[in-house]
């Protein structure tokens, strides 16, 4: 369903999200950063993020100082499917 909704969406370079990620920064609770599409001389990275504003009230009082979480996901490749061990990111 991601992959649907990433294919509609043009890509934008980092300078040109800026603008529209630092206005409500102070408003978030979690960024996550997955790599959509990584080839030799491009990486597409979506970013979803979560407002403070979607928190339960009570819990919301208790961050609404806090800093934003970073969290970023890669997929693992192909050949480690179902194997827990550890790989090189720029595989």
């Amino acid at each position: 369903m991601k992959k649907k909704e990433n294919d509609l969406k043009i890509p934008l370079t980092l300078q040109q999200q800026m603008p529209t990620l630092q206005e409500p920064y102070e408003n978030f609770y979690d960024i996550n950063l997955h790599i959509y599409r990584a080839t030799k001389n491009l990486t597409i990275i979506d970013i979803r993020y979560y407002p403070k504003s979607s928190l339960d009230k009570e819990y919301r009082q208790k961050v609404i100082h806090n800093e934003p979480m970073f969290h970023y996901k890669t997929a693992t490749p192909p050949w480690l499917s179902g194997k827990k061990i550890k790989f090189d990111i720029n595989w």
